[in-house]
């Protein structure tokens, strides 16, 4: 037989409903391929990359000094809690990375005595009941006469990025200076 017959001849259908008796065996073949691929993307996507933000569970678990841990030691250590719910509005998982000694935002918070900063991060879900790599637990960080007091209405908020304007670019350089420039004739 030519193979022009074969492929224009109806095939057992591969889904189990009939569909690919009613199409040739390209067509069926092309179906199924689709459907296979959509399965391995969706499958794979879950495992290799738990959101799209750049942090994956074993991120959070994994301790590592990054530019992040740099970045929420210094939010944490100012009292910058705007810096903070900037960074949260960011990724809500870098609340939860801890650096390479196995410190991280709660540790920093008991450390510098940032009592409405340890209450937006436990109320966030960041774990107070874990020890740094030479055993401490966070509270043991604390300076004398530091005492939590839970405040459980703190919630840390989302901060929009900031904005680059309406038109997202030199325009609106162009035109902050022209109004800068009517205010001040």
């Amino acid at each position: 037989p030519k193979p022009d017959i074969i492929f224009s001849q109806p095939i057992v259908c591969f889904f189990g409903n009939g569909l690919c008796q009613k199409m040739n065996a390209i067509r069926c073949w092309l179906v199924w391929c689709f459907f296979v691929t959509l399965l391995l993307a969706n499958g794979l996507a879950g495992q290799d990359d738990d959101d799209e933000l750049g942090v994956n569970q074993e991120d959070v678990e994994r301790w590592a000094d990054s530019p992040i841990t740099t970045q929420l030691w210094q939010v944490i250590h100012s009292g910058d809690i705007e810096g903070l719910n900037r960074m949260y509005s960011q990724n809500p998982k870098w609340i939860h990375l801890r650096s390479s000694d196995g410190r991280g935002a709660v540790f920093w918070a008991y450390e510098y005595a940032q009592g409405k900063i340890l209450n937006l991060l436990l109320n966030a879900g960041v774990s107070a009941d874990v020890v740094d790599a030479q055993g401490n637990a966070p509270v043991d960080l604390a300076p004398a006469g530091f005492r939590h007091v839970p405040d459980p209405s703190a919630k840390l908020s989302a901060v929009p990025p900031p904005s680059a304007g309406m038109y997202g670019g030199a325009a609106d350089e162009e035109e902050e200076e022209e109004e800068l420039e009517a205010h001040s004739h």
